[in-house]
């Protein structure tokens, strides 16, 4: 038995009539793109970021979106993140420069950073707000769903959902102009690629081969322990349309099920890790309103617990980015960032996706306190 950190495509899905309701998920004013990094390029025009602008961000922040910044010319200057990948008000505010145009909030793992407090003051002082929701999944904060509190917000299903592509853009400013072309066209290349991508995606899943799901295991595993900056190897191509396939299966899901789903097994591992020691939970409570993408976990080796649970047949994730240093577009490239830097080299995520049976989900369990206790014998 292999337990996977994201959750396959049942041929079942194709089956189920639509329950998602899209404009509870994405707002009224919506944009559905193949990737969430075309969704951000699309924002950048509408919200008027020029080159010469710059940004805030936090301190780790994904390769392709600084791609993005840099190929239309912006700037990106970094703020810290806390323990809990929070941020300080105070600090960003302190960062503000003639030249900053707007600030970028990431909601990690589906969890929500002082976001409110950061709305008040882009307001303040006439900076643009961009959410990225990449992890967000119908998530909310006090009554607001994450997502329309700024200006702009990216979202990337396919990370939470099996769809395989998949990116979305809201507009929460009725001044802000819709997008010049809200989808770009569909053809009959984009639909073939877009199945052969979604087999590709859940070959591991629906095959009885073990020839096939070892040499899953094995690139899977290499690719979260070894990391290089190397952005030259980001493509950034033109934005194009969510494809046909990934839509259709993105309005079969039923989001009701998935955050149950979701947080009840956030819970299990809660509760599991009063009896297991050497690890400790990032996220020590669930907030309400939250769905999350995955149960982070701090551990003193990294790249050994990975490859312990994979030798026990459990996929784990390791992809808290990097302090990105070597982009021309980084305005701050020579500051310390000790706590992000302390967290990229502790933190693995295990899985709590919607279709963990409970079968794998105690076998998961049962590795990681073997795996723990291991670590601290040694």
């Amino acid at each position: 038995m292999y337990v996977e950190c994201h959750p396959g495509l049942s041929l079942r899905t194709f089956f189920k009539p639509p329950k998602a309701d899209l404009e509870q998920l994405f707002g009224t004013r919506r944009w559905f793109y193949r990737y969430g990094r075309d969704a951000l390029a699309i924002a950048l025009r509408v919200l008027g970021l020029k080159p010469g602008d710059e940004i805030l961000a936090p301190s780790s922040l994904c390769e392709v979106v600084i791609a993005v910044f840099a190929q239309h010319g912006i700037g990106i200057e970094y703020y810290s993140l806390n323990r809990r990948l929070g941020y300080d008000i105070s600090e960003i505010e302190y960062r503000i420069k003639p030249k900053i145009k707007a600030v970028v909030a990431v909601h990690f793992f589906g969890f929500p950073g002082n976001i409110l407090a950061l709305e008040k003051l882009c307001q303040q002082r006439g900076l643009k707000l961009i959410e990225d929701c990449a992890y967000v999944f119908n998530g909310s904060i006090a009554g607001r769903m994450l997502g329309s509190i700024g200006d702009a917000a990216i979202f990337s299903p396919r990370k939470l959902l099996p769809i395989g592509s998949g990116g979305a853009l809201r507009l929460n400013r009725p001044e802000l102009p819709d997008p010049s072309f809200p989808d770009a066209f569909q053809c009959h290349g984009m639909i073939l690629k877009s199945v052969l991508s979604l087999f590709i995606a859940n070959a591991a899943s629906w095959s009885p081969l073990p020839l096939v799901r070892f040499r899953r295991l094995r690139g899977y595993v290499e690719e979260q322990i070894e990391w290089r900056e190397e952005m030259s190897k980001v493509e950034i191509r033109p934005p194009q349309a969510m494809p046909f396939l990934s839509e259709f299966l993105l309005r079969r899901a039923d989001p009701d099920e998935v955050i149950a789903r979701r947080r009840k097994i956030f819970r299990f591992w809660l509760d599991r890790f009063s009896e297991i020691n050497n690890v400790e939970a990032l996220f020590p409570e669930l907030p309400d309103g939250v769905c999350p993408y995955c149960f982070p976990i701090i551990v003193e080796n990294k790249n050994g617990f990975i490859h312990a649970m994979a030798a026990n047949n459990v996929l784990i994730e390791a992809t808290l980015n990097y302090t990105y240093r070597s982009p021309q577009n980084i305005r701050n490239p020579d500051e310390p960032f000790p706590t992000t830097d302390a967290l990229v080299k502790r933190i693995v995520y295990l899985p709590v996706h919607q279709n963990l049976r409970a079968s794998e989900l105690n076998k998961a369990a049962e590795r990681l306190s073997l795996v723990a206790l291991n670590e601290s014998l040694r």
